[in-house]
């Protein structure tokens, strides 16, 4: 049951990434990457040190130190299991440091919203009365999509895809998870289901980027390949990816599709 928990609050923060058309390059760490081999601390030492910043609720110091320790033994499967998710987290509240669109917590901000305390643990502020004149666009919303978002999930899907061993087990706090009660041990199978859910959310932010936001398929048919999207989109009388449309760059991004199709 503990366990479920775990899938539950990711597969809800994936689902609010989608919804807000919403991973950036390696973060800057609290130790530079360059000093790891001369450290004192070794992998499962960062690790340790992660999951403190994870029951603090710190998710960003959290990444950074799990980054260290893939740094430091790249095939930990511990440490890639835990970087990869984390990294997708800090999506949500990763402060913004860039001309373009940083994070969700920025999106919100410039939409008018205002925060106390902001982050996957909750949040408290206030809201716009009206729109907002700094509202991102979406064109800049795709923009995000595709320079920040789509990059980190790859990023994350490769770090997961390091967890090979069916007897993989990792052991984090309830804390971690604003729960209480026993450990919870993620396992070999919450590997995969945490692999499968990062797929479905880069599938469906590809189509976004690809097609905008009026593209709507029927839940959970995610299309597996080319002809699959393609007879999906004769159904909905769109038109074929491979086929230039009223944007400019639709070819471009149809291409990029189709590779990762």
């Amino acid at each position: 049951m503990k366990k479920l928990v775990v899938l539950v609050v990711l597969s809800c923060l994936l689902a609010v990434l989608g919804a807000t058309a919403a991973p950036w390059s390696l973060p800057a760490a609290s130790v530079p990457v360059s000093k790891v081999a001369g450290a004192a601390i070794d992998a499962p030492g960062f690790i340790e040190q992660g999951k403190n910043y994870l029951q603090s609720h710190n998710i960003l110091a959290a990444r950074d130190q799990f980054a260290l320790a893939v740094a430091a033994d790249p095939a930990n499967q511990e440490a890639n299991l835990l970087y990869g998710v984390t990294r997708v987290f800090a999506i949500w509240e990763q402060p913004g440091s860039s001309a373009g669109l940083d994070s969700v917590r920025e999106i919100f901000e410039l939409s008018g919203f205002s925060f106390t305390t902001f982050g996957i643990y909750g949040m408290e502020g206030t809201g716009p009365e009206g729109i907002a004149a700094t509202t991102p666009r979406t064109g800049a919303l795709l923009d995000f999509v595709t320079a920040k978002v789509l990059p980190e999930l790859d990023a994350a899907l490769l770090n997961l895809a390091k967890v090979t061993s069916p007897s993989f087990s990792s052991s984090i706090a309830p804390a971690s998870l604003a729960t209480y009660g026993d450990n919870i041990t993620v396992d070999y199978a919450d590997a995969l289901v945490v692999r499968a859910l990062l797929s479905v959310v880069k599938c469906n932010l590809n189509l976004l980027v690809v097609y905008g936001p009026d593209l709507k398929l029927p839940a959970g048919q995610c299309p597996r390949s080319t002809a699959d999207l393609q007879a999906a989109l004769r159904r909905r009388k769109l038109p074929d990816p491979e086929r230039a449309g009223p944007t400019g760059n639709r070819p471009q991004r149809a291409d990029r599709l189709h590779r990762w199709l």
